[in-house]
């Protein structure tokens, strides 16, 4: 099967794997016409399009050299229709292009919007997210090009704010962020991502990387446009940071509550060596010997779960406890961990003793 690849790259490979053409102009006439897949293109407009410079005469001859690349590597394949007068593109099951499958999948996973279908949304945006592995045709900046080029962008990130709207129906939250994220990749420049990412960020506890994101979001428009973030985000990083979470949705748990159920409130079974470890290092911070402790591990080997212990086992006995979590980001932020202790009422209301 012939794949042809003109999102983030310029190439028709044989199976996937041997480079059967490198031509921009030969790949790019291929992303031309499955850009009007089924409609035929008359030769003259499309002379006139890829050689504006050119003569009349000059530009059909530069796409019948074209042409004859692509019949070469093409061969006997039925999706490359040329006449004497027209050229048209019709999908086949012997010829894969990545943009029409982002644009098919496109329009099943709108479908599915459209009848309430979540799960058909998810499969299908997620298969169209896939095939957009960067812009159309790199490098290129034809006058026909910018237009599809800017059309396709936007329909990729219509995509992800479609998805991130179903995930956190369906209280994904941290998938939900996946594809704010992928989002923002796409349209650095567009606040709303960033406002989305952090409400979603607080949602989920991390408030750090609530603020992180706006950092990031702040220093990104310096940097390219010489501004600050619009009035909107800003009011949405300072109700986020205002937002003590009443409801504790806003902040991370340090502990389990008194009377909560589930996991967390049920006794700890094994990690008894660990435990007592750790329950001595808090019995030397309590007698004046303060260290610290690094507890490391595979994910969902207990190890959140262990600390909770430890952490309620000094909150019982009268100690201030907070908490905070670090997350990747392509962003910098200095100490955030420490700047979110900081911030916990609860040391805020003993600093004085300190």
């Amino acid at each position: 099967m012939l794949q042809v690849s003109v999102l983030g790259e310029q190439v028709i490979t044989d199976d996937g794997t041997s480079v059967r053409i490198r031509s921009s102009r030969a790949v790019a006439l291929v992303a031309f016409l499955v850009a009007h897949a089924g409609s035929p293109q008359a030769r003259q407009r499309i002379a006139g399009l890829f050689w504006p410079d050119s003569t009349d005469g000059q530009a059909l001859t530069n796409l019948r050299r074209e042409l004859h690349q692509l019949r070469q590597v093409f061969g006997n394949e039925p999706s490359l229709v040329v006449t004497s007068r027209d050229l048209c593109w019709r999908d086949t099951e012997t010829c894969r292009v990545d943009m029409r499958v982002f644009d098919v999948e496109r329009k099943a996973a709108l479908a599915a919007a459209a009848n309430d279908d979540g799960e058909g949304v998810l499969v299908h945006a997620a298969r169209a997210i896939a095939q957009y592995r960067g812009d159309l045709l790199p490098g290129l900046y034809d006058d026909w090009l910018l237009d599809a080029r800017s059309e396709l962008e936007r329909h990729c990130v219509d995509l992800c704010d479609l998805v991130s709207q179903v995930r956190a129906r369906r209280g994904d939250l941290s998938g939900a962020a996946d594809f704010v994220r992928r989002r923002i990749q796409l349209q650095p420049l567009e606040e709303v991502g960033y406002r989305v990412l952090m409400q979603l960020q607080a949602e989920l506890g991390d408030r750090a990387g609530a603020v992180s994101t706006y950092h990031h979001c702040a220093s990104v428009l310096e940097r390219e446009l010489g501004v600050a973030p619009d009035p909107a985000t800003q009011r949405e990083f300072q109700r986020l940071m205002a937002d003590a979470g009443p409801d504790g949705r806003r902040r991370p748990v340090t502990g389990p509550e008194s009377g909560r159920s589930g996991p967390v409130a049920v006794q700890l079974v094994g990690r008894a060596a660990e435990f007592g470890l750790l329950r001595d290092v808090w019995r030397d911070a309590a007698a004046g010997r303060p260290g610290v402790v690094l507890v490391h591990g595979g994910a969902g080997v207990g190890k959140t779960r262990l600390v909770a212990e430890v952490a309620e086992l000094a909150r019982s006995q009268g100690a201030v406890v907070a908490s905070s979590q670090c997350f990747g980001t392509s962003g910098r932020l200095a100490l955030a961990p420490v700047a979110d202790w900081l911030r916990n009422p609860a040391v805020q209301s003993v600093t004085a003793t300190l």
